[in-house]
């Protein structure tokens, strides 16, 4: 998911993982993961069994149910018969009860746990591969073994076990100034120290654009763990692609509310429903994904652009080698712990940072071979381009020649590192003319000037000349220069709407809404099985609906 962390949030909860201060150890057996969990239901106990809350009797007594159920299953929903109907009541008074899987209002509600809600059939189908693997044991998680304990969802790293409930010991805790807290005690699901570890602290979902009712804290090996499996049980759930590859096995805790002091975290019990923003958060975090390959994401956006390779291009059709595209705020770009930023664009005062992409999907069994040549189709000669801060003439024709060196000359490898994303560092509006016009700033006019200053001749008594080349180079590395470049290209657009794109001097930052996108389709409309995206100020289609 799409998760976002204030970093100002991130730094008041960076002491959470910190088990061990003012707390006495604890026995290993207290904190061990759990065992498997009970049997799957046979296929007539599944939870794909919905009532429409709108126009179904309250479940009594005396209401028969129209649908089967296995002797056990009826047992344990009778044990709890009592809040699944004040669930169902909550559900069907409130009319804006959001759907799990998307922004509409829900009118469904699974028939096996009676927690979780859909607006229709295929968003309960969406989730129903997640939701199977809680919702049949949900019943034997609401009591607590003691008050110590607090609800927790697992996922295992190995490929014979799935997600299930744990219980997580909280042990109680004191401040200097004799405030109270609680710290979780997760160490012994891990077996891996402290410092290999790494927490997420979510209180959005990005996907949704909806926050939470309490903080999720995800618990996972940071790069620094001798884990190298991929973790089989997240795998099955998020996008192979795209997704960030997550090792070793993960834990969610939940901490009570997201507005209180979170230095002083207290533990809640996970909800059901927590398994989709986990499993939404670990899809999108990090990840490689456009909002156009997503299947779900309703979520923020910046306006970016892609250079695409050769290869790209080819394959997937497309003429263009500057693509306008919408990149999430979740996305890996915005997640970078080293300086990604293009060089001669920072030095105009344009912001603009990159990431690499990956091959597009019909190309991504491609091998990275010398033998068999295939990676010549991820030549990319604007990308390296952009990313040098001096260019020479010679460099392209020598690169395009010597492709068999790619492996071992450095110079060589830059023009074939594929396609690329690139955004405004500040989220603001990042147009493909602003990208062309920086490229040709880069190719025609600075890398002649380089070029030349280059090659200059250092002879006795001539340092000057050679020192007045770089300098006229570095009067042409400042916002003024590139602004006035800008604006005689845009003179000779061929288009009013290419002449009217402002410079990359006066766009804002558009602050973006979450709207449903009406289709011009007649039985779409009255369906309302319309498209939801994030939509931003002044940049609306006229399709859009407030």
């Amino acid at each position: 998911m799409t998760v976002t962390m204030d970093e100002d949030f991130l730094r008041a909860t960076a002491h959470l993982d910190n088990e061990t201060a003012q707390v006495k150890p604890e026995p290993d057996a207290d904190h061990q993961p759990d065992t498997a969990p009970s049997p799957q239901p046979t296929p007539t106990e599944l939870f794909t069994v919905l009532r429409d809350i709108t126009d179904s009797p309250k479940p009594t007594e005396s209401t028969p149910t129209s649908h089967p159920k296995s002797s056990n299953l009826s047992s344990r929903r009778s044990q709890d018969a009592s809040s699944r109907r004040t669930l169902s009541r909550l559900a069907s008074s409130d009319a804006t009860t959001p759907c799990l899987m998307c922004p509409s209002a829900s009118k469904l509600v699974c028939h096996v746990c009676d927690s979780i809600s859909y607006c229709t059939s295929a968003c309960s189908n969406a989730d129903s591969k997640a939701h199977q693997t809680l919702c049949n044991t949900r019943a034997e998680y609401v009591q607590r073994p003691n008050e110590a304990m607090r609800r927790a969802i697992y996922f295992p790293e190995s490929p014979s076990e799935s997600i299930r409930f744990t219980w997580v010991k909280f042990q109680e805790a004191w401040t200097e100034d004799n405030e109270r807290h609680e710290i979780a005690l997760v160490g012994g699901f891990f077996n891996v120290p402290q410092n290999q570890r790494s927490s997420y602290y979510i209180t959005r979902n990005e996907v949704l654009c909806r926050r939470l009712s309490h903080t999720i804290r995800v618990i996972a090996a940071n790069d620094e763990c001798p884990f190298n499996q991929i973790n089989s049980s997240v795998a099955k759930h998020i996008d192979q692609h795209h997704a960030h590859r997550w090792k070793g096995p993960l834990l969610a805790i939940a901490l009570q509310n997201t507005a209180s002091n979170p230095e002083l975290p207290l533990g809640d019990d996970i909800a059901i429903e927590d398994l989709r923003h986990v499993l939404d958060f670990l899809n999108t975090h990090n990840s490689t994904a456009l909002s156009t390959d997503l299947e779900r994401y309703f979520g923020r956006t910046v306006r970016g652009v892609r250079i695409n390779s050769s290869g790209d291009r080819a394959s997937a059709e497309i003429p263009d080698e500057f693509e306008a595209v919408r990149v999430p705020t979740t996305h890996s770009v915005f997640h970078q712990t080293g300086s990604c930023t293009l060089p001669i664009s920072e030095q105009v005062e344009i912001p603009i940072i990159y990431a690499k992409s990956p091959r597009r999907a019909d190309r991504e069994a491609l091998q990275e071979t010398e033998k068999s040549g295939k990676r010549k189709s991820d030549w990319n000669s604007a990308f390296r381009d952009l990313r040098q801060s001096w260019l020479l003439s010679s460099q392209e024709d020598f690169a395009e020649a010597a492709f068999i060196r790619v492996s071992e000359d450095e110079m060589v490898a830059e023009y074939y590192l594929g396609s690329a994303i690139l955004v405004r560092q500040d989220e603001k509006p990042l147009c493909v003319k602003h990208v062309e016009a920086l490229w040709r700033y880069n190719k025609y006019l600075l890398e002649p000037k380089m070029t030349i200053a280059s090659r200059t001749v250092v002879a006795p008594g001539s340092a000057g000349q050679a020192n007045g080349d770089e300098q006229m180079v570095e009067t042409y590395l400042c916002k003024a220069r590139f602004a006035q470049f800008y604006s005689d290209g845009q003179c000779f657009q061929r288009t009013a709407a290419e002449r009217a794109v402002p410079s990359p001097y006066e766009v804002k930052k558009q602050k973006g809404t979450l709207k449903r996108k009406s289709s011009a389709n007649f039985f779409t409309r009255i369906t309302r099985k319309s498209k939801w995206e994030w939509t931003s100020d002044c940049d609306r289609d006229s399709g859009a609906e407030e």
